[in-house]
């Protein structure tokens, strides 16, 4: 799995063994990214980040902060390996390995106001920690004003637990066989 895009193009990145992490495909990802808009400057938040992969692309990008937060520790240090082979890059965004269940929200501190939320958690959970997460006051304040990108599981039905989108200009858009939810959460002025 490589850097689709910007400063730290090609460079290839390591993946958490198992089958516990599945980083978002290359053709997915540049096509979402490229839908996305400028980075330059962005503040990103990457929750269940697995390998990184969609934060680091973000930094890659131009993205001025990266927080990653990740609950088991193997997959943090990947993540951190990720990072400093975009350091030695040139890529010169502020990134953050916090290891942290994403539920528990202390990682909020670390950057206020992101301008993007990626989310890709385990797919059978996917669905419940989206309900949780959007049911959680302080979490849909975080967010207020920024692009949360939530990657939807594959499986038949599965975009049923996302019906309820938090905002009225939600959309599920497919980019190379992967579904995202995109939504502007609140209305908070930046």
């Amino acid at each position: 799995m490589k850097i689709i895009s910007g400063i730290a193009k090609s460079i290839v990145l390591t993946v958490p063994p198992g089958v516990a992490v599945r980083p978002t495909a290359a053709r997915a990802r540049k096509a979402l990214f490229d839908s996305l808009g400028i980075f330059t400057g962005a503040k990103v938040a990457d929750l269940f980040a697995g390998s990184g992969a969609l934060g680091l692309e973000a930094a890659s990008r131009g993205a001025a902060k990266v927080i990653f937060v990740e609950n088991l520790p193997a997959h943090c240090a990947v993540i951190e390996a990720n990072a400093a082979n975009l350091a030695k890059a040139g890529v010169s965004a502020e990134l953050t390995v916090i290891r942290a269940d994403v539920l528990s929200g202390i990682y909020r501190r670390q950057l206020p106001e992101p301008d993007f939320i990626f989310a890709d958690p385990p797919y059978p959970e996917s669905a419940a920690f989206f309900a949780r997460l959007l049911a959680d006051r302080e979490f849909v304040n975080w967010t207020a004003g920024g692009r949360l990108v939530w990657e939807i599981p594959s499986f038949p039905g599965a975009a049923g637990g996302f019906m309820n989108p938090p905002a009225a200009d939600s959309r599920i858009r497919e980019f190379g066989g992967t579904r995202f939810l995109i939504a502007t959460v609140g209305s908070k002025n930046r």
